[in-house]
């Protein structure tokens, strides 16, 4: 009795211990959150009065909330907050409403068991179904038990290219899938591909290939395809939704003298509708057989065939649609009044491309940013009739050895007029440890930037005291990390 008393002492003076141990060094920690400026190139004084604020957590109980500004000497606050339940951080992350392919480029699938001359039931991934027959005329010529691989002229099958349609799940097809009782799913994904294919009737390239190799088990089922295609033609696409439908922007890659459906970039409509159960609620959902072509009108077709979507956005008034294209080299912004499909304005924003085959694009409260993969950037400012006018362009072309075992992400910006303040999150790389692989990890630090209209004048990446709390071989759960949210916890301000 003695000893299991005495035990039970010493493991309530061990959890006292521990517990005293935790609040002093979480206080420590929540009092004296600090920056530590790890590496720098420029002149850091021009940081002064930017403000910098970044939320992290630990295990989504321990909240830290830090606002650090620039200064000499800096300022650094705090608000540090314990929940007993976990707090939710919330990432709003909605994909584009509507994405269209028109090939599969190299694409496996494993442990399917389908049986392809069930024509009805198969159980075909859906960006597939339209290749059903191609498929089961490759399968007939396999064994049960064997493995088989053929190669094919595409056009052998196909005139048109058959169209996937990715559609934004939460949305439309949940609101089908409810408005037709809960029927398979297969049916929506059939009709929707059907619908865009023969919409938009892009005539398959001859010389373009497809290798197909398949495993049959001995029951004659399908358990493994591989599906490669050596495309020729690439289809583009960008997508938004507005109150009455979705506006679908379009372009096609084509070989040289190759037939083509359309020349340039196109925006369909396609319309939604509202359906109502019989307890009366609304759901809204893809009128699909109800497609039309809105852009260009035959006041703003253009001659032009080497065009690209980029980005499709609405305005904050909605009145507008601003699209990003390249068009022959170069890159285009392009505002269109929605009510009558003509262009308000188009401005170029970067004077040749070079090499780079995509273009990344952020709004931040009036101002637009964009830039491309060999660092070149543009920053436009909104005017009051939605067109935009550029402020500042230049290169990040700063680099640190920092870089070297981090990347940077999720970056936002704040423009006081002469300067643009970019704030970034970054993750680290970290090697095997313990056993352990672990591919990368977050710090609750990040990179500062600041560009002018002589260039890039500061770069310095800077830790957080955080870093070190509850670091362990799992540095995904147990680790400080930023918040979940879509700017990662960031935010910066002059």
């Amino acid at each position: 009795m003695k000893k299991s008393t005495a035990l039970f002492l010493a493991t309530l003076i061990a959890g006292v211990a521990v517990l005293c141990y935790g609040h002093i060094t979480l206080s420590a920690a929540h009092e004296k959150v600090s920056f530590i400026l790890v590496e720098s190139i420029g002149d850091a004084t021009l940081a002064d009065g930017l403000t910098v604020t970044v939320s992290a957590h630990l295990d989504y109980h321990l909240l830290w909330e830090t606002a650090h500004t620039f200064g000499d000497p800096p300022q650094t606050n705090t608000e540090f907050s314990f929940h007993t339940s976990k707090f939710v951080s919330e990432r709003i992350y909605l994909p584009e409403p509507i994405g269209l392919s028109n090939t599969r480029y190299s694409q496996y699938y494993g442990g399917l068991g389908i049986f392809l001359d069930d024509v009805e039931n198969d159980r075909l991934p859906q960006e597939l179904m339209q290749s059903h027959d191609m498929l089961r005329d490759v399968a007939s010529r396999i064994e049960n038990g064997q493995q088989y691989t053929e190669v094919m002229f595409f056009s052998d099958y196909f005139d048109i290219y058959p169209i996937h349609a990715s559609i934004r799940f939460d949305t439309f097809v949940a609101n089908y899938y409810h408005e037709n009782g809960g029927e398979s799913l297969s049916r929506l994904y059939k009709e929707v591909n059907e619908a865009f294919t023969n919409y938009l009737r892009i005539p398959v390239s001859k010389g373009e290939q497809v290798t197909v190799t398949m495993r049959k088990d001995f029951a004659g089922n399908i358990v493994e395809l591989n599906y490669i295609m050596t495309a020729e033609t690439y289809l583009h696409s960008r997508s938004v939704e507005t109150d009455d439908g979705i506006y679908l922007a379009v372009s096609l890659e084509v070989p040289v003298d190759s037939e083509t459906s359309f020349d340039g970039v196109i925006i369909c409509f396609v319309p939604t509708v509202l359906v109502f159960d019989e307890q009366g609620y609304a759901y809204k959902t893809l009128d699909y057989h109800n497609i039309q072509t809105v852009y260009p009108t035959k006041d703003t077709e253009t001659e032009h065939k080497s065009h690209t979507i980029c980005s499709i956005a609405l305005s904050d008034d909605g009145s507008c649609l601003n699209m990003i294209t390249f068009e022959d080299g170069d890159c285009y912004l392009t505002i269109i009044e929605i009510d009558t499909m003509s262009d308000v304005q188009k401005l170029i924003i970067f004077d040749g491309i070079g090499e780079a085959f995509s273009c990344e694009v952020n709004y931040f409260e009036g101002l637009l940013y964009t830039s491309l993969g060999d660092d070149r950037f543009a920053l436009m400012e909104r005017t009051a009739d939605n067109s935009y006018r550029l402020v500042l362009t230049g290169t990040r072309n700063y680099r640190l050895s920092f870089e070297n075992g981090h990347y940077l992400q999720n970056t936002q910006l704040a423009w006081n007029g002469e300067r643009l303040a970019l704030v970034s999150s970054y993750r680290r790389y970290v090697p095997d440890h313990g056993g352990v692989y672990i591919s990368e990890a977050s710090s609750c630090g990040f990179v500062l930037e600041l560009i002018d209209s002589k260039g890039q004048q500061y770069k310095g990446a800077y830790e957080s005291s955080l870093d070190v709390l509850g670091r362990t071989d799992d540095m995904y759960y147990y680790a400080c990390r930023l918040i979940d949210s879509n700017t990662d916890g960031l935010s910066v301000s002059w």
